[in-house]
């Protein structure tokens, strides 16, 4: 089957895709029925053949980027991250119409909703790989090879911040583990996170989301250290999924946290999805998860400098932004608003977690083929 569509890249890598497709597909279903009944005039199966739509539209986004050369990124890296800049810039300031939760992080175009972020989030990672390969000879130097990345990924992050400080955090740690990767000292890095607390606690004392922000770190750091802490609904919810699934889930469609739970869909599928397929069906979500870093990291010690620093970037920020949904559903760690990547209902998340894979089996692919020459 493979051969026939020809799929160039590594095939493990489009297993891991598909078979965590497949687990969207089913959570997406389960999860959102009642909410289609009542949003859709009984429609139970709207948001399911919206969410295959955008699964085949990702698709089809990383097949025809995997048959690209990853190169051709080099060129477009500053301009995709001067055109994230801008949309970054724009949704932050543009004022009432797009705020959402009294935050704006979206934009609409052609009656569809963006989210600029995720665009900002890939092409932060391009332009990183683009330097750090350049500047491999002066990595090491502060001047040379850090300061060139330190102010990009500050900006990138501070205009993500007030809006999305759970993307911005996510952006800001990928950063750091592609920059110690790439060889920055880790005394700089160490300079680049107490740049980040300073900005933090700016952001804290000026920005109006602060005090959600402040709210579930209290709920956190309480759920850790306070005897008589009671947890919020939503953990207390997504808890119950998880004892319900037991070992081997409640089977598929019988979640009843579904009807409890706020964005089962989103935020919380990965708990339906334990309770509806259990710790085994849990563990291997977690494990595909795991398997695509270092499946990749195969590809990246077979690869030249830029392609190797690239997808090891684009590779980390989807697989730490899955452990960090996931931390969150079993209260390891604060609530968060990131999705599951290639499992969790949406659409620029799915476009751009497509199209970051597509060029990771790009690099596979180019690689491949260089040493079969």
């Amino acid at each position: 089957m493979f051969s026939k569509i020809s799929l160039r890249g590594d095939r493990v890598i489009w297993t891991i895709v598909f078979v965590l497709m497949v687990f969207g597909l089913l959570g997406v279903y389960s999860s959102t029925g009642a909410l289609a009944y009542r949003f859709r005039d009984g429609d139970t199966e709207s948001y399911l053949f919206k969410h295959a739509f955008l699964l085949g539209l990702g698709c089809a986004t990383a097949y025809a980027v995997h048959l690209l050369d990853y190169r051709l990124l080099a060129r477009a890296a500053t301009p995709l991250l001067a055109a994230s800049l801008l949309l970054l810039a724009f949704t932050l300031f543009q004022g009432e119409e797009y705020q959402v939760n009294r935050a704006n992080r979206w934009l609409s175009f052609l009656g569809m909703s963006f989210q600029p972020s995720d665009l900002a989030k890939f092409a932060l990672m391009v332009f990183l790989a683009k330097t750090l390969a350049k500047k491999q000879q002066q990595i090491k130097e502060f001047r040379k090879g850090f300061m060139p990345v330190f102010l990009v990924v500050l900006a990138v992050c501070g205009l993500i911040a007030p809006a999305n400080l759970s993307t911005a955090m996510l952006v800001f740690f990928a950063s750091v583990g592609t920059m110690y990767v790439a060889g920055i000292r880790f005394k700089y890095l160490a300079g680049l996170a107490g740049a980040a607390v300073v900005g933090m606690t700016l952001l804290v004392l000026t920005v109006p989301r602060a005090s959600t922000w402040k709210h579930r770190f209290q709920d956190f750091v309480s759920r850790i250290f306070d005897p008589n802490y009671e947890p919020h609904y939503q953990i207390v919810q997504s808890n119950i999924a998880l004892v319900n699934g037991g070992m081997f889930g409640m089977g598929p469609g019988h979640s009843v946290q579904r009807n409890f739970l706020p964005h089962p869909y989103s935020d919380f599928i990965y708990s339906i999805l334990v309770e509806e397929y259990g710790f085994l069906g849990g563990f291997v979500v977690l494990t595909l998860f795991v398997l695509l870093m270092f499946r990749t990291l195969t590809v990246v010690v077979k690869a030249k400098t830029f392609g190797g620093i690239l997808a090891f970037a684009l590779a980390f920020v989807i697989v730490l932004q899955a452990l960090i949904n996931m931390g969150v559903t079993a209260g390891l760690l604060p609530v968060t608003g990131l999705p599951l990547p290639l499992v969790s209902m949406g659409g620029t998340s799915i476009i751009f977690t497509s199209l970051s894979i597509g060029v990771i089996l790009s690099v596979s692919r180019s690689t491949r083929e260089k040493n079969e020459r």
